[in-house]
């Protein structure tokens, strides 16, 4: 299990002098296959472990209003539906003990696939439909969207979070040319949500990808300015 070495907490903060709305958002890798979560293991390391993780992370300076999880089970081994309600009761037992859920009980939301979004009762949240057929990209990769509404004194504003897993091995092989042209279709769906929807701020990409100096590369290659990525997490 990887979740203590590959959490991070990313930010968002949109303000002027009268009004302020910010947030953070904790990605972490749970690195478990579904068996994980039915297994004699299951109570005696991986929940009091995934507990202080989840705790940990609720309790960094930045109070992130949700976790994103990925690789929550795996291709050859998803979580069935008894895992999904025991790892569903480590983290708000974790909401709980952190002061977290104050305001209510955290919302949860699964995909089809390796990853799972849970946020404080007071976020507002529109699930979108996953990015997949990305050009060049194995047509069975698939990225989890979500929007994250908030508002200031000049109307609503959103923030795009892209969450997701993308396994690299010699079974499933992810080489450097696929991971470029997954991650321009992260950024090319980004600007393309953007200049339909005036209510983006900015996006946020984080879980797993295996990509890591991929946005260094398009970076360089198009001469982009570094600020092109203050919430990438690759």
């Amino acid at each position: 299990m990887s979740s203590s070495s590959t959490s991070n907490v990313i930010g968002v903060s949109e303000h002027n002098a009268k009004n302020k709305w910010n947030g953070a958002f904790a990605f972490s890798n749970a690195g478990m296959a579904g068996a994980a979560f039915q297994g004699p293991k299951w109570q005696k390391k991986h929940a009091g472990k995934l507990g202080e993780i989840f705790s940990n992370l609720l309790m960094t300076k930045q109070k992130p209003q949700a976790i994103l999880l990925n690789e929550v089970g795996n291709l050859n081994d998803p979580i069935t539906t008894e895992g999904r309600e025991r790892l569903e009761e480590v983290l708000r037992s974790a909401f709980n003990e952190t002061g977290a859920a104050e305001h209510g009980p955290p919302q949860f939301f699964w995909s089809s696939g390796e990853t799972m979004a849970v946020f404080t009762a007071g976020a507002r949240v529109h699930v979108m439909e996953p990015l997949t057929n990305m050009l060049r990209v194995d047509s069975w990769r698939t990225v989890e969207r979500l929007k994250v509404i908030g508002a200031t004194e000049h109307g609503k504003h959103t923030l795009l979070i892209y969450n997701q897993h993308q396994p690299s091995s010699a079974r499933r092989p992810f080489k450097q040319s696929q991971k470029i042209n997954f991650c321009k279709a992260i950024l090319k769906d980004a600007m393309r949500q953007n200049s339909e929807d005036a209510s983006i701020i900015g996006f946020g990409f984080g879980g797993d990808g295996n990509c890591d100096m991929v946005p260094h590369h398009i970076q360089k290659r198009f001469a982009l300015p570094p600020t092109c990525f203050p919430l990438w997490r690759p």
